[in-house]
This record gives structure tokens, C-alpha cells and sequence, in this order.
């Protein structure tokens, strides 16, 4: 059976959903963003608040910290994305490249370039310092659902409600396409070592992918709801996932044994958005009760 984990604190700085969940690099304050339409930037060990980014006047949908840890980018409702200083919550520029709901948003390891996916069935690559756009992938023919850049740098992967689509970021050439016949994708992890791909789905279900051989290693049953947001630990041993129910799962990302199940959200709540902090050590979760809660395994 799971053990329960331990809540350490609970930030309420926002009055609304919170969709959106961004350690710093250095593990020290937490981006959050959501339907209240900012971006608060606050202690994670205090929750203290350090700034707020008001940004536009739309519902936040996507943020992450850059690899330096200096800035943010944010993606909106109203199609845009925002690049921003921490320090002094001010714009460096403004993206507005898609013609849709920006769903996800994933900065390249070297912090040259920003992959966005959209509502508008594209993913598109620019640069982080001009907003130039260098790529756009149209080939998808569905809404985009998540982006992720893996660890390495080595690959891109972009999901639609059927298919997993994994590019060579050297080449700009498709590597692989994962694909089977489950219910609709929601979102997708990297394993730290970049090996393995964690696939989550409307059907309860997150699948655990090889990248090089194109197959599925374990398939483990949320037994909730379907899945909103997945998180590795950083040592790619343990992954967490959010549902429905307000709960958010702990399990073994080898074997699929359940660790923990935290109840510490709202239990008529969704929880949308899960991240572990850089150091393994504690555990972010937030989502419709407007409250960000970190937590840790006992």
C-alpha cells in the first residue's frame, strides 16, 4: 500500500486556478501561473513572495524557467508568449507566432531556443533572444499537446491526441513515431538519461516508452482519472502524476509499485500541474483550488 506524503507548506498567493508549475534551476523559487492571469515568482522554502509578472490580460497555460535561471517564458490563452526577467519582471519580447491556445512551452538545454505547441495543430522553434522564428512543424493535423525538449538536447518530442513524434534536433529529422491504440495523449515526460519517454492518457493509463527501439517498457493504471502532468525525480528512478481526483500518485518508474498518494489538494479539486524540485527532495502540485502545495515522500 502507498504511503502518504507530508505537506511542508502551502502557497496561496493566486486566486484562481493555477495551471502551471516551474522549479528554478537552482531549486530556490518556484514559477507559478494560471487562471488569474500572473506569473508569481516566490521562495520555495518560505513561499515569500519575490515578484509578480502580469504579462497580458489571458490565462496563463505554460511557463518554464530558463536553463540560466534568469528568465521565464510564458505561454497564454490569447495565443502570445512572453519572455521575462525575474529580477525585475520586465518583457524582453513578445512571441506571436501561433494562431492558437499556446498548451505547452520547453526551453532547449543550451537556452538558444524555445519550442512552443499550439492549439493551432504547429510547433514552432525561435530564438530565445530575438523571438526569430527558426522552425515551424505543421504536419501534426491535431492540436498540439505537449513539447518537450529531452535532457540531452538530442531530440524534441511533440504529442497530438494520437501520436508521439520525435525528432533529431541536429538534423531537424523525424527519429521516431510512437504510436499505438490507446485513448488521447495529455502530456509527455523525458526521463532524465533521455532513454525513455512517460506518455500520459485520458484513459488512466501512463505508458513508459524506449525512444531507441520504439516499444513500451510498462504500462501503469493511474486508477483515478486521466492524467494531467507527469514528473521524473531527477534520478529517474520515481515518477509522479496528477489526476482528477485531487490526488497526486508516486509509483516506481521501473516497476510500476505505487510509493505515495498525496491528499493534500481540495478532494473535489483537479490537479493539474506536478513538478519535482532539481534536487529530489521535495515535490510541487497545483491546480484548481488555487493553491500550490509542496510536499515531500516519507
Amino acid at each position: 500500500m502507498a504511503s502518504i506524503g507530508t505537506t511542508l507548506y502551502t502557497y496561496r498567493g493566486h486566486s484562481r486556478a493555477v495551471l502551471a508549475l516551474s522549479w528554478s534551476p537552482d531549486r530556490r523559487s518556484i514559477a507559478s501561473g494560471g487562471d488569474d492571469k500572473t506569473v508569481q515568482v516566490w521562495d520555495a522554502v518560505d513561499g515569500g513572495r519575490i515578484c509578480t509578472y502580469d504579462g497580458p490580460s489571458s490565462s496563463v497555460q505554460a511557463l518554464v524557467w530558463s536553463p540560466q535561471g534568469t528568465q521565464i517564458v510564458s505561454g497564454y490563452y490569447n495565443n502570445v508568449l512572453h519572455v521575462w526577467d525575474v529580477v525585475s519582471a520586465r518583457t524582453l519580447l513578445t512571441y506571436q507566432g501561433h494562431r492558437g491556445e499556446i498548451s505547452s512551452v520547453s526551453w532547449s538545454p543550451d537556452g538558444v531556443l524555445i519550442a512552443s505547441g499550439s492549439y493551432d495543430e504547429t510547433v514552432q522553434l525561435w530564438q530565445a533572444d530575438t523571438g526569430k522564428r527558426v522552425w515551424t512543424y505543421d504536419e501534426l493535423h491535431l492540436d498540439v499537446e505537449d513539447v518537450q525538449w529531452s535532457s540531452d538536447g538530442q531530440y524534441l518530442a511533440y504529442a497530438d491526441y494520437q501520436e508521439i513524434h520525435i525528432w533529431e534536433t541536429a538534423t531537424q529529422r523525424l527519429h521516431r513515431i510512437l504510436s499505438d491504440a490507446s485513448d488521447a495523449i495529455e502530456v509527455i515526460a523525458w526521463s532524465p538519461n533521455s532513454h525513455l519517454l512517460a506518455v500520459g492518457r485520458d484513459n488512466d493509463e501512463i505508458q513508459l516508452w524506449d525512444v531507441a527501439t520504439g516499444r513500451i517498457t510498462l504500462t501503469y493504471r493511474n486508477d483515478h482519472s486521466f492524467v494531467h502532468s507527469i514528473s521524473w525525480s531527477p534520478d529517474g528512478t520515481w515518477i509522479a502524476s496528477t489526476s482528477d481526483d485531487g490526488t497526486v500518485q508516486v509509483w516506481n518508474a521501473l516497476t510500476g509499485q505505487p510509493l505515495v498518494t498525496y491528499r493534500g489538494h481540495t478532494a473535489s479539486s483537479w490537479v493539474r500541474s506536478v513538478a519535482w524540485s532539481p534536487d529530489g527532495t521535495k515535490i510541487a502540485s497545483a491546480g484548481s483550488d488555487g493553491c500550490v502545495h509542496i510536499w515531500k515522500t516519507s
